[in-house]
Formats: structure tokens, C-alpha cells, sequence
């Protein structure tokens, strides 16, 4: 498997940012009506389906760096503010 992976969860891409890197997350692109997308490579190795599922499922994952997820979710939000001012309306990490 290979490709990529969109959620339009601020939440959710702020934990795959966390569990994954900085390297996983590809672009943000705006939508009509100021929402977001966040685009992630996913592949064999790094499932972010799965991933997901395990975090939002029944028993609890353990969030041992609570303070690096909110710093995951605040370059989530830069890269909306990134996206916004964008003439294209997509931030890519390349552009970082």
C-alpha cells in the first residue's frame, strides 16, 4: 500500500504529525468555506488508517509527550495560515 491520506481533522493530523514526523505530512489545502484538508503519505509501514483507528478506538492510547502534541498542532495550524496566503490555496512541506 502506498499513497496518500486525507483527513480534515486538525486533531487527527496533529497526532499523525506526532506518531510520523514532520516528513509525513505533504500539503494542507484550503476548501471553500474557510475548512481544511491535510494530505499524509501513507504507506505499508506508516498505516495512518490504522494508526487512526488505534487511537480513536475502544482502549486508550497513551500520549506520553502531551506538550509535543499541542506543538504538532500549532505547525498544523501554521501550515492552514500557510495554505490561506498561498495564491493556490495549498501548502506543500516543500515549502517549508
Amino acid at each position: 500500500m502506498s499513497g496518500t491520506y486525507r483527513t480534515k481533522s486538525q486533531s487527527t493530523a496533529a497526532l499523525l504529525r506526532f506518531a510520523l514526523g514532520d516528513d509525513c505530512h505533504v500539503a494542507t489545502i484550503m476548501e471553500p468555506g474557510r475548512r481544511a484538508s491535510f494530505e499524509f503519505r501513507n504507506t505499508h509501514e506508516q498505516n495512518c488508517e490504522e494508526l487512526v483507528k488505534r487511537f480513536y478506538g475502544r482502549d486508550p492510547v497513551p500520549i506520553n509527550d502531551a506538550v509535543g502534541l499541542l506543538m504538532m498542532l500549532h505547525k498544523v495550524q501554521k501550515s492552514m495560515n500557510a495554505a490561506r496566503r498561498s495564491r493556490n490555496g495549498v501548502w506543500r512541506i516543500e515549502n517549508e
